[in-house]
């Protein structure tokens, strides 16, 4: 039984296209439960004779099809032959080189990406949460100013009770808020809109891996899932965990315009603008991540990078095997130059892959 399935595997191996090679490894990826398993059974494989023949089962498929296209003897056919030999190699190894390369960076960068908003976000709800507290304080203290007593010990307690009151006050929103010009009143972003940005921007991020996966899958894996599974359910809860906070954000600050909105209203003497956080009335404090999605054309950059990278190491990896360490230290001097040109900052020249 083992061997007629494994003899079978073999037929279907040797009948392989590079693209469809690689969809099957994809595709034994998706059958694992985890990444760590799949690894374990690779680790096992990897110096086996089973890897081995089945090595030598792709090869024989690739020089087949070369020779399908360039089925003559002569020294051009065969030179031709060779060439459309090591594209194919290169083709399949780029599309394996992706499939790790994919999981660690979810793994690492995605995952961090939405952590990172969700804890921004977190913050930006103790920031409210403290104004809050200062307004409440600054009105108490406000009528404990005006409760005048002749008893010293209530008086006492007074003072001690304002002092209190007043160790809550906090300025979110430090300095001046606008800036009077020629009859013009100039308003400042505030550092509460500077946290938003910040925080879309994070959010931005983990759907642009999202997608630029996508765009991969359908680009070079005729639209199949590569992700292994419980890297594919990091990804998603990180979203949830994403959508879920922001959910929790926007319910508080839909609760604070019921509350104070009146009182925002009226306009406040030291800067001539209405209470509140800035940018809390008119509703910019609020995120809608449905509607936070990245450009095609930033996450085709993306993909494009991560798919550059693997191309390189698989063609280094290729030259190395088939002209030596000089032809392959050469080609990865001239390749890296290329993609430094494109994807790294001029500045730092610490471009990521990721």
């Amino acid at each position: 039984m083992v061997n007629t399935k494994a003899k079978r595997i073999e037929q279907i191996e040797a009948k392989l296209t590079p693209v469809q090679a690689a969809i099957r490894r994809a595709d034994e990826l998706r059958q694992a439960s985890s990444m760590h398993e799949y690894n374990l059974k690779a680790n096992v494989e990897r110096d086996t004779a089973k890897m081995l023949a089945k090595q030598d089962s792709l090869s024989t498929r690739f020089q087949e099809l070369a020779k399908v296209k360039h089925p003559g003897h002569s020294p051009d056919e065969q030179k031709a032959a060779k060439k459309l030999y090591t594209k194919y190699w290169i083709e399949y190894d780029t599309r394996i080189n992706l499939i790790g390369k994919v999981q660690s960076i979810i793994m690492e960068r995605a995952e961090k990406a939405g952590a990172e908003a969700a804890l921004k976000l977190q913050t930006l709800t103790i920031i409210i949460l403290r104004d809050s507290f200062s307004r409440t304080a600054e009105k108490a203290a406000e009528w404990v100013e005006e409760y005048k007593t002749s008893d010293q010990e209530e008086e006492k307690n007074r003072q001690i009770m304002l002092d209190e009151l007043a160790s809550y006050y906090v300025n979110t929103e430090p300095g001046s808020r606008s800036l009077p010009l020629g009859g013009v009143t100039i308003v400042f972003p505030s550092a509460i809109e500077g946290w938003i940005d910040t925080i879309k921007g994070l959010i931005y991020d983990v759907f642009r891996h999202k997608e630029a996966i996508k765009y991969i899958q359908d680009q070079l894996f005729d639209g199949h899932d590569i992700l292994a599974r419980d890297v594919e359910g990091r990804l998603m809860a990180v979203i949830a965990t994403i959508k879920d906070t922001v959910k929790k954000l926007n319910e508080y600050l839909d609760i604070r315009v019921q509350l104070f909105g009146e009182e925002w209203k009226e306009v406040d003497d030291w800067d001539g603008l209405p209470g509140g956080l800035i940018g809390e009335m008119d509703g910019r404090l609020r995120i809608d991540v449905d509607a936070i999605r990245p450009t095609a054309k930033s996450v085709k950059r993306l993909a494009d990078q991560w798919i550059k990278e693997a191309k390189i190491d698989a063609t280094i990896n290729n030259l190395r095997i088939q002209e030596g360490f000089a032809a392959a230290a050469e080609y990865a001097d001239a390749a890296l130059k290329e993609y430094s040109a494109i994807y790294v900052d001029p500045e730092s020249k610490k471009g990521s892959a990721t």
